[in-house]
This record gives structure tokens, C-alpha cells and sequence, in this order.
């Protein structure tokens, strides 16, 4: 099998692992490649973001010590949104089913979590629609 190495292409930005609208992203991939595409950027491309390129080359600089940081922020607010996601979910079975609606708001919950432990119980799930 031949591999065309050329049609390879990853990409990666500033904005998710340093600031949210540090939008400086890059390319990698083969200079054949690369050189395609840096023709063709100037026909397309509105003009080049100056400071911020000044901004994440300086960020790019202190990656170590500012992304340990920036991850466990990341981490905790998809924690937060995840629970909220989890709540909201419930109180709305509960509110929506009455006392039924708790059976399948657990098990929502528990689904949620990972465990996908409302696929163990189907008739129990069916039951709290039902009623």
C-alpha cells in the first residue's frame, strides 16, 4: 500500500488552550502540502491578525506554566456543566412524570454518569413513561 502522506494535515489552535478568542491556529503537514496552501491563503485571507500573533508567540513562551492551570479550569467547568446537565435532566423528569418521573430520573442520572445503568432496567424506564 502506498501512502500519500500529502493528504495528511493537522491542525491546532490557541483558542482552547489559552484564551477563547485568540483565534491563531497552524497547520502541519507535509511542505509540498504547505506550500499549496500558503498559495492560496492570500486570495481568501482577510489580512493577518498582527497582535494577536504577538500575543500567543508570548503565550507560546510560558505554555508550562500557564496550561497546567488553564486544564484544570477546562476540567472543572465541563465538571459543573455535566452536573447542572445531570440536575436540570432530573427536574425535569420529575416535574414532567411526577412520582414516576423519579425512577427515570435516576436512571438518567445513572446514565449520565457513565454507566449507562438505564440500559439494565428497560421495563422499570418504560414504566415511568407510562404512568
Amino acid at each position: 500500500m502506498t501512502t500519500r502522506r500529502d493528504l495528511v494535515l493537522t491542525t491546532g489552535s490557541m483558542s482552547k488552550s489559552f484564551w477563547g478568542g485568540l483565534r491563531i491556529g497552524w497547520i502541519r503537514a507535509e511542505r509540498s502540502t504547505l506550500a499549496t496552501i500558503a498559495a492560496l491563503r492570500p486570495s481568501i485571507d482577510m489580512g493577518t491578525p498582527i497582535v494577536e500573533q504577538l500575543a500567543a508567540a508570548r503565550l507560546l513562551r510560558v505554555a508550562d506554566d500557564v496550561l497546567p492551570e488553564r486544564r484544570e479550569m477546562l476540567r472543572t467547568r465541563r465538571a459543573l456543566m455535566l452536573s447542572l446537565l445531570i440536575f436540570f435532566t432530573a427536574w425535569l423528569l420529575l416535574r414532567s412524570f411526577g412520582n414516576a418521573g423519579l425512577w427515570g430520573a435516576l436512571l438518567v442520572h445513572y446514565a449520565a454518569r457513565g454507566g449507562l445503568e438505564a440500559l439494565r432496567y428497560p421495563a422499570l424506564l418504560r414504566k415511568s413513561f407510562k404512568e
